[in-house]
């Protein structure tokens, strides 16, 4: 038999308050994990440094010098404390001119960035009378589709918005330093996103809407929202294989749902719970991963309300 979510509630307070964790506190790590007792000690764990790995705390690998100041969110991002490779610093966000829908793709590694950014213009190009296979974007569309993805990450799981943060390159160059501008409302976001629509368009580009989805999600609630869909703490949202930093499906869930959960699946991984996505930009997902491990993917990935899936084919979207 399941056991009471009652007993299983007391018995997270009571591992917390073990660990020496504040009643009120306790509380609350509950409350973000949705009442399981495993998840909330795996938060707790991670927000005071006892949860490993270095990806999401920015602190635990050692300083190197890369040319310019590594700020404390890099490992947030990226695999290794490295310079970040050219298949990521070389890729825009300029639309082909001769495949107008689509993005040319020079190397392996950022392929799902540039699928969710596609999903999302295409979902909100449709709804113009013009739209057809032969639309040319424009920047404004380019424009328009950074804007709602970062608007997303603004909000928290109570509905309460944050400023969204864009980053833009430094005196240093591209894959340098970055500034960041804050802004407070979706018009102003806009704004900024199209003072800047050339450095999102040409080569690194494509880094700086993933640095600017980091900071607006913050460091901090990206750990919380990687553990809470049984990730690990540690993670960044890229990853090293085969001699390439591969996107995650928590960098994807990031861009089209604002939080960086990975579980595609129907069903939680911690306590198999039903489980779905609360999708904004009314994108979906399909993946060859429902086929190959019989992992049911979630209904609102399976049926948005917007007619524009993302595909993932196992090591490609």
């Amino acid at each position: 038999p399941s056991e009471c979510p009652c007993v299983r509630y007391n018995r997270g307070m009571e591992t917390l308050i073990a660990f020496g964790v504040p009643e009120q506190e306790a509380q609350g790590y509950l409350e973000m994990a949705g009442g399981n007792p495993e998840v909330a000690v795996n938060l707790f764990l991670s927000m005071s440094g006892g949860g490993g790995g270095g990806g999401a705390g920015g602190s635990s690998q050692p300083k190197k010098d890369l040319g310019f100041d590594i700020p404390d969110w890099y490992s947030s991002v990226w695999p290794e404390i490295e310079t970040i490779p050219d298949a990521w610093l070389k890729q825009g966000m300029n639309f082909d001119e001769k495949v107008h829908l689509g993005i040319v793709q020079p190397k392996n590694g950022p392929c799902g960035v540039l699928a969710a950014v596609q999903a999302v213009m295409i979902s909100q190009c449709r709804k113009k009378q013009n739209f057809s296979e032969k639309y040319k974007p424009s920047a404004e569309d380019l424009g328009s589709a950074i804007t709602a993805i970062l608007i997303q990450g603004t909000y928290d799981e109570k509905g309460q918005s944050s400023p969204a943060k864009i980053c833009t390159w430094g005196s240093k160059g591209v894959g340098k330093d970055v500034e960041v501008t804050e802004t407070k409302t979706e018009k102003d976001l806009y704004e900024v996103v199209m003072k800047n629509i050339k450095q999102f368009q040409d080569p690194g580009g494509c880094v700086l809407l993933v640095y600017s989805a980091t900071l607006t999600r913050g460091v901090d609630q990206i750990k919380k929202d990687i553990v809470s869909e049984g990730g690990e703490a540690g993670y960044a949202l890229t990853i090293k294989a085969h001699g390439h930093w591969l996107c995650t499906s928590e960098l994807v869930s990031l861009l089209i749902r604002g939080k960086a959960g990975g579980n595609v699946g129907a069903f939680s991984q911690i306590g198999g719970a039903p489980h779905d996505w609360n999708m904004r930009l009314g994108v979906g997902l399909l993946t060859a991963d429902e086929f190959k491990t019989g992992t049911v993917v979630c209904d609102k990935l399976k049926s948005p309300s917007s007619p524009v899936w993302l595909l993932h084919g196992g090591d490609h979207f």
